[in-house]
């Protein structure tokens, strides 16, 4: 698989900056591992490690598991998003099959297409493709209808950060999830492997 710098920033997000030994001169580097969008060939569940050492110039790219190169990506996570934390800005990697839910606004099993980003980006798009499924647009009940204002308004609390909430992911089929982790305090987020 052959790559360049400038086609990779347009197809792959960075998930994880790790310290490596350069498989030629042993030099301390550091390996990228990226998530890729759209690109056939890459299936559901994989990321592309990439290594570049400048002293001996050695490059390589490999498309490998996430459980193999991502040692704490897990099956479910549990993650507080409180006002005071840095949620919003965390790198996310899921599968099709990840749901999610926020208990405290009766957010149960949601999923969404959109496989990685940020949290923040996760959760405006499964926002987003809620209200464009016929069902809610086309309720016609009132009661209904306030009940789905009032629940996108919890919703759109969370987003912005003024309501404190749990957001919990889960991959029943096993196919691995990821939620960026930052030191020690984030010990809690991983539950299950």
């Amino acid at each position: 698989m052959s790559f360049t710098n400038d086609v990779l920033a347009d197809v792959a997000d960075v998930l994880e900056v790790q310290p490596f030994a350069c498989p030629s001169c042993q030099k301390d580097i550091e390996r990228k591992v990226m998530q890729v969008h759209g690109i056939q060939g890459i299936e559901e569940g994989s990321v592309l490690a990439q290594l570049q050492c400048d002293d001996c110039e050695h490059n390589s790219l490999e498309r490998m598991a996430v459980s193999d190169v991502l040692p704490h990506a897990a099956q479910r996570f549990v993650l507080q998003l409180t006002k005071d934390s840095d949620w919003q800005s965390r790198r996310v990697f899921k599968s099709r099959t990840t749901m999610l839910c926020i208990p405290e606004i009766g957010l149960d099993s949601a999923s969404t297409s959109v496989a990685g980003g940020t949290i923040l980006d996760l959760l405006e798009a499964v926002r987003d493709e809620m209200t464009n499924v016929p069902a809610f647009q086309g309720l016609a009940h009132a009661d209904g209808m306030l009940q789905m204002m009032g629940f996108m308004e919890k919703f759109n609390d969370v987003l912005d950060g003024t309501c404190e909430a749990t957001l919990e992911m889960e991959d029943a089929a096993s196919r691995l999830c990821f939620i960026e982790a930052r030191g020690e305090a984030d010990a809690h987020l991983f539950v299950k492997r």
